[in-house]
Parts: C-alpha cells; structure tokens; sequence
C-alpha cells in the first residue's frame, strides 16, 4: 500500500477524492474510487425472495437463484439481457438454512434448510434435480 502525504490526498491526487472545509466542517467525498458504476435497478424476481433465498453465479452472465420463503421457487438470471427465467422447483419447499453453490458450469448443489439434511444436484444442461445423501445433521 501506497503512502499518500496530506497535501496529495488533499488535492485528490492517488484517488478520486474531493476535500472540502476544514477542522469539524470538514469533508471527504469518494468519487466512484474503484470505477464501479452506480447503482442501478434490474428486474424483480418473479416472486418474493425470503428466508432461504440463495443465488449463485455460473460464468459472467448467470446466476441461479432458490426463492427460499417455504416455496419450490426456482429461477435463471440473465444478466445481459436483465431477465429472470423460472426452471424446474426445488424438489421441496426451501426456507431458513437453504443454500446454493455452482460447482463448474453444470452442477448446482443445494441445501433445503428447514431443519433438515436434504441436499440436492441440480444439472443446469437438463434442468434436472438429483436428491444425494443426506447431510450429516440438519441445516
């Protein structure tokens, strides 16, 4: 890590800030400083998303996602396009403790949480679900 003098950051320089006042009135405005644009508004999801709910990312332009809230809800994200696509449901209702991970560009695998040792593969290629062995204790 770089060390800036006060006169440098003062002036922004090394970053994009801007120091306005001084003492107690003084101020530090950080300006996009990692060059990420703000924030935007996508697409809702098809239906509410709560206890549960879990997304994972395939690639740059996917996400998956578990609507949790004690439904089967399951969906496709596109990024690109700002699309949501609803897939095959969970095998069973997920809620508090449901979780999804992406495992490759193929394989999901899930938690149902609701106190129970339900763990499932979801193939992305055939929209498919595959209970496996349960987990050793309830999640």
């Amino acid at each position: 890590m770089k060390d800036t003098s006060d006169t440098d950051f003062n002036a922004g320089a090394y970053s994009d800030t801007a120091v306005s006042g001084t003492g107690n009135s003084a101020g530090v405005e950080l300006e996009n400083l990692f060059g990420v644009p703000p924030w935007t508004t996508l697409a809702a999801t098809p239906a509410a998303v709560s206890a549960g709910g879990s997304l994972t990312a395939v690639g740059t332009d996917t996400l998956y996602a578990l609507g949790g809230n004690n439904t089967t809800n399951f969906y496709k994200y596109t990024i690109s396009t700002d699309t949501w696509t609803t897939l095959t449901a969970a095998p069973a209702a997920v809620s508090s403790g449901g979780s999804l991970t992406a495992v490759g560009t193929d394989t999901l695998y899930a938690l149902r949480g609701t106190n129970t040792t339900t763990f499932w593969k979801y193939t992305i290629s055939t929209d498919t679900w595959t209970t496996l062995a349960a987990t050793p204790a309830t999640v």
